[in-house]
């Protein structure tokens, strides 16, 4: 899949002079494809950039689709909003369940990669592996589960972000992928100097990592029920 972008050399050059002499003012939007290879599945996701803050907006409303293979899916709605703060090092994350209640989380950025020697070319990028655990959802061992997270990142872009909740590298994570799931995303397209900004969210109820993390598990309607009747009798 190629990336709109091309002149490379020109690109980091320009980084090279802004940050050489003071803040680098980025803005930017990356699209990603999100592909389940042995579906055939596919749908695109932005990460917004805006000089040391990104934002990954994954929202998948409730689909039912059939594939080429003839194979019937659905998806659950899974609405989230991650956001990377690469200058205070914390990660803040709403979600919308999908009654409409909104719930949030942050904690310490804290991830960390195993960075490789190897490389190899993606989307015309030269690209460096690193490795980190996946961000578990259901409990190791499991079925379900990722394993681990491959990142195949560019310090042609120096951009400490990427998709799915992944960031900290030297650059852009240009492809993602699992060793446990036929999972992968690839950087589509990249939008310069855009308009966007990003406002942290506050509003929802407050819960932990694993619980925005593993929702369909540890979001049940009696607890969501049981913390709006605590939010209720604190404002009294």
């Amino acid at each position: 899949m190629a990336l709109k972008i091309n002149n490379h050399s020109t690109l980091f050059a320009f980084f090279f002079f802004v940050s050489s002499f003071g803040y680098a003012q980025i803005n930017a939007i990356a699209i990603y494809t999100h592909q389940q290879v042995k579906i055939d599945y596919e749908k695109d996701y932005q990460l917004v950039i805006s000089n040391q803050l990104s934002n990954f907006q994954f929202h998948q409303e409730y689909t039912e689709f059939t594939t080429p293979q003839g194979w019937e899916f659905t998806y659950i709605k899974n609405y989230y909003d991650w956001f990377y703060d690469a200058v205070q090092k914390k990660i803040i994350e709403q979600r919308v369940l999908k009654n409409g209640t909104k719930v949030i989380a942050n904690w310490p950025a804290d991830l960390t990669w195993k960075i490789t020697e190897e490389t190899k070319v993606i989307a015309g990028y030269k690209v460096q592996k690193a490795v980190t655990q996946s961000h578990d959802l259901t409990g190791r061992p499991s079925e379900w589960d990722y394993g681990d997270a491959i990142a195949w990142f560019t310090t042609e872009i120096p951009i400490s972000s990427g998709p799915a909740r992944y960031y900290g590298l030297s650059g852009l994570i240009v492809y993602l992928e699992f060793t446990g799931r036929p999972y992968t995303y690839i950087l589509k397209d990249i939008k310069w100097d855009t308009n966007e900004t990003i406002t942290i969210p506050t509003e929802g109820i407050k819960v932990t990592k694993e619980q925005t993390l593993r929702y369909f598990e540890l979001i049940t309607n009696k607890w969501i029920k049981e913390q709006k009747n605590r939010l209720k009798k604190s404002s009294f």
